[in-house]
């Protein structure tokens, strides 16, 4: 019985975690694409100036 009531909680806690890691690798992935746009930034730029 007891296992019943805990069976909800333990889903939401679960849903959760997979909701905080898909934010965690959205966070990565722009903070690589924001990196690699910056260097490709500073590339043209010092393209343009050498």
């Amino acid at each position: 019985m007891t296992q019943m009531r805990h069976r909800p909680r333990a889903r939401a806690i679960a849903v959760r975690a997979e909701e905080a890691r898909q934010a965690l690798i959205r966070r990565a992935f722009l903070a690589v694409a924001g990196a690699l746009a910056v260097a490709a930034g500073l590339a043209a730029l010092h393209g343009v100036g050498g």
